[in-house]
């Protein structure tokens, strides 16, 4: 059962910036916000996430832009969400909102052409900040398989995200020091 709050006030704003390799070259970044909501009693949340990506196959470069900003309950239940992807120079927009049982989805392509999807939506099924929310709530221990429903971006389709425990690693920090 998900708890009530998965990040505290006391822990507002978080920013984080993320740093992402394919083998050892750098392909990208990442950088999350999590605020509180504006306008609101404090039990809701603004999540920020923009990422690039370039990756380079075959002697041809793609760069692809995500942003994605959602509005969520603090236990993690999504209320609504927009997104923005370049690809290139092609961009695509995407809105979600929450109408009782159903997320609504609206897509719309490069071209203009504009499509329109409902998702059965159960409450505890997350967005698309999910995993940092299941890993902030509850860490997975050794051994441990679990499955959280979320919003798969840049899908926008309904997935099960499967974690699974391992043992602690060591992990070499830009700094040149490791953690575990």
């Amino acid at each position: 059962s998900r708890k009530e709050f998965w990040i505290t006030s006391n822990e507002l704003p978080r920013n984080v910036w993320d740093v992402m390799y394919l083998g050892n070259s750098k392909i990208g970044s990442m950088h999350t916000e999590v605020l509180q909501a504006e306008g609101g009693d404090g039990s809701q949340l603004k999540l920020t996430l923009e990422s690039l990506l370039r990756v380079t196959r075959g002697g041809q470069s793609t760069t692809q832009r995500i942003a994605v900003t959602s509005r969520e309950k603090t236990d993690g239940e999504l209320l609504e969400l927009i997104a923005t992807i370049y690809e290139g120079t092609n961009k695509t927009e995407v809105t979600g909102v929450r109408v009782t049982d159903n997320l609504i989805v609206q897509i719309t392509q490069p071209n203009g052409q504009s499509s329109r999807i409902t998702i059965p939506w159960k409450r505890e099924y997350r967005g698309p900040f999910a995993l940092e929310q299941e890993l902030l709530q509850q860490p997975l221990t050794e051994g441990e398989t679990r499955e959280i429903p979320y919003l798969c971006v840049p899908l926008f389709r309904l997935a099960n995200l499967v974690l699974k425990g391992g043992g602690k690693q060591k992990v070499a920090m830009l700094d040149g020091s490791t953690q575990e």
